[in-house]
Parts: structure tokens; sequence; C-alpha cells
């Protein structure tokens, strides 16, 4: 569920936002952007988020099969097109094709290793939050976990801004009042 904050410090629940038990250690989250034409400045904004150790371990088990995954398929495509523009195409086809068609395989064997390391409570195998940008004091974050989603809202119930449908639904059937969000305009003053 996508939860939009508006500050400059949130609180993050101590549960691990993954299994929602006691959290060991954090991961950090991070967005880029880049400004300018001819000087190009980009600025990261990272946050750690809780996570405990196990699913720390299918979390880091994901991403190394998805760099796995990438780093062999690039080269099954590399290894395709030399072949096929140096010697011939009924070699380079084929050998790009078994190329993928491994990669595809050991990136599901690998997904299902980081799967099998998933406790019952898990909610997902890679990382449960996704740092999805700001724009000022706007901060957007993809919470996968409904419970974890909900002890965030509630902890930073006053920086909440553009509430979903379902993120309101959520703090309603949890007894907590969403507070509305009205847009306001400044003051105006003339001397």
């Amino acid at each position: 569920m996508r939860v939009d904050v508006s500050g400059h410090q949130f609180v993050f629940p101590t549960a691990c936002v993954c299994c929602n038990g006691k959290a060991d250690t954090e991961l950090t989250v991070s967005a880029s952007k880049s400004t300018g034409k001819r000087v190009i400045h980009t600025n990261t904004n990272a946050w750690d988020i809780p996570f405990c150790d196990r699913c720390v371990e299918h979390v880091k088990a994901a991403e190394a099969a998805v760099f796995l995954a990438w780093v062999l398929g690039v080269l099954s495509v590399v290894a395709a097109g030399v072949l096929w523009y140096f010697l011939t195409p009924f070699l380079g086809i084929p050998v790009g094709v078994a190329g993928l068609a491994g990669t595809g395989f050991l990136y599901n064997k690998l997904m299902a290793d980081a799967r099998a390391k998933c406790g019952p409570d898990c909610v997902c195998v890679e990382k449960a939050v996704k740092y999805l940008g700001w724009h000022g004091p706007l901060h957007k974050f993809w919470i996968t976990s409904e419970d974890y989603a909900l002890a965030f809202m509630v902890a930073n119930q006053k920086k909440l801004v553009n509430l979903s449908q379902e993120a309101t639904d959520l703090l309603k059937a949890s007894g907590h009042v969403p507070r509305p969000s009205a847009p306001r305009a400044p003051r105006r003053f003339k001397s």
C-alpha cells in the first residue's frame, strides 16, 4: 500500500517490516533524483528500515538472484551477438536462446531458495518497503505489509497526506480516525 507522509523525520515502528517480528537490524531503502542540464546534481535520500535477521537473509538472497540473472542475461545476449556477427547466425541464435533459458532456470531456482528462507509470517521475499521518492517535504513509501503500514501510519498520523481509500479504510477498521486533509491556501496580507 502506498503511504505518503510530509515532513523531514518519521517514526518507523521497531517491528520487522516483513514478518512483524522483533527487529534485530536495518536495511536501507533509497531513491535518487537528478537536477540540472549542464551541471547535473544528484540527490539521494535513504531511510533505514527495521528488519529481523531471518528476513535480511531472504532479502539478500533475492537481491543476489536478481543481480545474477541480469548479469547472465546480458552476457548471453552479448555472446549471441558476437557469435552471430563474427561467425554465423545459426550459432549465435541457439547460444543466445540457451543462455537466456539457463538464466531463467537459474533465476527461478535461486528465487525458490530465497523463498525457502522466508518464515511463515513473511509478506514477500524482497524488501517489504520501497522508497518511491520525494518532492520537497512529501515522501512516498510502498509498504507491502498491511500490519506495518498501519503501525507506520498511526505513528506518523499527523504527517499523513494523500490518503488512499485503502489506507483510510485500514485506519478506520483499526479504530483510528484519519484526519481529513483539506487543501489550505496561504493567508495573504496587503500593506
